[in-house]
């Protein structure tokens, strides 16, 4: 009797949740670039706020291309993105999934790389928190095949932190050669 009494409350604390989820569950949208107010508690000003930093291994990426039937080595590019909650109360988000962040690369608009991309998440409710003076740096690695470099120039690397729905960018140039 007592177990399904317990498994009875648990279906209706789910589907209450499901039905009328708390006010952090309802996540503000922002444009891109700007910040997103945290979830205050009744009554107070919403007054948290994030910075987002895209930090690149370097702003000009050199690729070697190799002599004809060489096999091309695999080549890494490091990309970090830092979340600085600016204000003295802790920033809370939700992300819908386990999924905190993405990374890209794009070349005139055409996306050629993204880090989730064949990844699997958790599909649950994250629950995100950012202390004051506690940046949280998310590091990834862009490993690429030279010959998927089909030119020169401008290259854009953007990061999203979703909780926030916050995106930054950044340019960096690719050079072909030693």
């Amino acid at each position: 009797m007592t177990r399904w009494l317990l498994i009875s409350v648990t279906l209706v604390l789910v589907a209450g949740l499901m039905l009328a989820p708390p006010s952090y569950l309802l996540a503000q949208s922002s444009p891109p670039g700007k910040a997103t107010a945290a979830p205050a508690a009744p009554g107070a000003k919403q007054a948290n706020y994030l910075k987002l930093e895209l930090d690149l291994e370097s702003e000009v990426l050199k690729v070697p291309k190799p002599p004809p039937g060489v096999p091309d080595p695999r080549q890494n590019y490091a990309l970090a993105l830092k979340v600085t909650n600016l204000y003295k109360h802790p920033w809370e988000g939700v992300c819908p999934t386990s999924q905190l962040y993405d990374f890209f690369i794009e070349k005139n608009g055409k996306e050629i790389w993204r880090w989730s991309k064949d990844r699997v998440f958790l599909q649950v409710i994250t629950l995100v928190v950012i202390y004051a003076a506690d940046p949280k740096v998310y590091r990834v690695t862009w490993s690429f095949s030279p010959e998927e470099i089909k030119s020169a120039g401008t290259y854009r690397a953007r990061a999203i932190f979703i909780a926030s729905k916050q995106e930054v960018f950044k340019d960096f140039q690719v050079r072909f050669g030693k």
